[in-house]
């Protein structure tokens, strides 16, 4: 846990610079190719700017702590996150491990088990910012009850949430949206589309 003077030292040499609205910026993690494959759906449906209020982290597996404290800085601020899954094929250490950074910084608790999908496929029901169904293939990580506003379900079970923090607000996608946008899957791409018009 960082004490006063040690947070607002890490906070002054953020990476993540000023918020200005249009456009997103990404936090990607090296060495993920879940994160890398992502990536490249949400760049063909997203324009890129380095002031952007909109933050996406792809695939996202582990950041530093640095990288958290600077996410969670950025939020405080204005900014929109999107904290994409990148659990599918994780241990359950590494569930754990998220969990904890989740808690830990933006008050998001995930469940510490996967939904399978059934029959191969499912389709996540978002509420927010659209009322659309989005399919998806993989694995997804369930939250629990109260880690924030569910914006996505499946079978029941909480798979998105909107959390504000601060001056803006956590998204956190248990299922994986990138590869649905890399697949031109046109749900997929009104939702990302609306998210980040209206950011």
């Amino acid at each position: 846990m960082l004490d006063r003077r040690e947070f607002l030292l890490t906070s002054a040499v953020s990476v993540l610079p000023t918020i200005r609205s249009g456009g997103c910026r990404f936090l990607v993690e090296p060495g993920n190719p879940l994160a890398a494959e992502s990536l490249r759906g949400y760049r063909r449906r997203l324009r890129e700017s380095a002031e952007a209020r909109l933050i996406v982290v792809p695939g996202f597996r582990k950041l530093s702590a640095g990288q958290l404290i600077a996410l969670q800085t950025s939020v405080l601020n204005g900014a929109c996150v999107v904290l994409e899954t990148g659990l599918a094929f994780a241990s359950g250490e590494e569930i754990a491990a998220q969990s904890a950074d989740l808690w830990n910084h933006f008050g998001i608790r995930i469940a510490p088990q996967l939904s399978k999908a059934t029959g191969g496929f499912r389709y996540i029901r978002y509420h927010w910012p659209i009322d659309t169904m989005v399919r998806d293939f993989s694995a997804a990580v369930v939250l629990e009850p109260g880690s924030g506003e569910p914006i996505g379900s499946a079978a029941g079970q909480v798979l998105a949430i909107r959390r504000r923090v601060g001056q803006g607000c956590m998204i956190y996608l248990g299922s994986p949206l990138g590869p649905a946008l890399l697949a031109e899957d046109k749900q997929a791409e009104s939702w990302i589309r609306t998210l980040s018009e209206g950011v």
